[in-house]
């Protein structure tokens, strides 16, 4: 079923491209919004007072002091606008492909926005809260302890650690099996058919999760082979393709997942009425 919607996956990853390109043009804005601000610095020295490497350093740490408020600020704004755009396109695409419908792409949009954007917020909210809640009371410590001493703290806090990554994964999960079952409008499934539902979307996620962790490791053996400017062009290259290749795959692995739910009903029952269709088949119009 998902590979006659190849249509679907091309629209899938168009949406990221779109978002990729919006996020690209925020980022040159920003810099070209820092460099007019620093391009309006006056120096009252002439410039061989500032040859010396210790003179720049005083000159990067006074302007670092009085700009760094401004640069975090405008930071936030430029990825919160980033992480809006890419919930909305997100919503608003995925709405529009997801849902078994014979309706078009602009009607089912339309009526499916607010389910798809409302499920996704939530989704974020409650994951993306609760994980930073277990970061801030297991890491809290690191940022007013000096560096040297991380590694002793880092002893003490391991455990804490590993146990706050399984809840928040476990979490993360627990919510993307409920979006899943909102957006596929399948919520019935998960109290009929729990075990089926979710041991299907668990396998599918475990291997996009393995595939993921395959190709970060080949990024990171990658990086650790290569050196120079045409090594770094080497990894950066790979890291597009790789990204590119895994953007393709889990817009297909989204279209299995939705299109197995969607599967799951006829099959429960054709377990209840083994050969009904064929009966209704021969039975008179």
């Amino acid at each position: 079923m998902a590979r006659r919607r190849a249509g679907a996956i091309v629209l899938d990853v168009t949406w990221k491209a779109i978002w990729i390109g919006f996020t690209g043009l925020l980022f040159l804005l920003g810099m070209l919004w820092l460099r007019i601000e620093l391009g309006n610095i006056e120096l009252n020295r002439p410039v061989s007072a500032f040859q010396s490497p210790l003179a720049l350093l005083i000159l990067a740490r006074e302007l670092w002091r009085a700009y760094a408020s401004t640069f975090f600020a405008a930071a936030a704004v430029l990825a919160g606008v980033s992480a809006a755009a890419w919930i909305v396109l997100e919503a608003t695409f995925r709405a529009g492909l997801l849902p078994a419908s014979s309706d078009g792409f602009v009607r089912k949009a339309s009526t499916n926005f607010k389910i798809f954007l409302v499920s996704s917020l939530l989704k974020i909210v409650l994951a993306g809260g609760t994980a930073l809640v277990l970061a801030l009371i297991v890491l809290g410590r690191y940022p007013s302890t000096p560096f040297s001493e991380w590694p002793v703290l880092w002893l003490d806090s391991r455990g804490a650690f590993f146990v706050a990554s399984l809840v928040s994964l476990i979490l993360w999960f627990a919510f993307t099996l409920l979006e899943t079952l909102i957006r596929g409008n399948a919520l019935e499934l998960f109290g009929r058919e729990m075990f089926l539902v979710v041991g299907l979307i668990a396998t599918l996620l475990l291997f996009e999760g393995a595939i993921w962790a395959s190709a970060a490791v080949t990024i990171v053996t990658l990086m650790a082979l290569v050196s120079g400017t045409n090594g770094i062009l080497l990894v950066f290259v790979a890291g597009s393709v790789f990204a590119t290749l895994l953007s393709v795959l889990h817009s297909y692995l989204l279209l299995v997942r939705f299109s197995a739910l969607e599967s799951v009903p006829r099959q429960f029952s054709e377990e209840l009425h083994p050969g009904a269709d064929r009966l209704q088949s021969r039975l008179p119009a």
